[in-house]
């Protein structure tokens, strides 16, 4: 699982929270370049993304390239 989020404290909750309900393989990332580099080398089942990333380009967005790069 990919989690993407530009707030530490929620990307440690969420990891937290996470690995606790079994999910052993978490890459967490703040920023969608981070992200894209992970997508480029990971193959991930889920992709849990922040909608306000605070750059120019918000969660949706990037699903959405997401969507159309498979």
């Amino acid at each position: 699982m990919l989690i993407i989020d530009d707030m530490e404290g929620m990307r440690s909750q969420l990891r937290m929270t996470l690995s606790s309900s079994g999910f052993a393989k978490l890459h967490v990332v703040s920023n969608i370049k981070e992200a894209l580099e992970r997508l480029a080398t990971h193959h991930y089942d889920v992709v849990l993304c922040d909608y306000s990333l605070g750059d120019s380009t918000n969660g949706q967005q990037f699903l959405e390239y997401c969507a159309l790069q498979i």
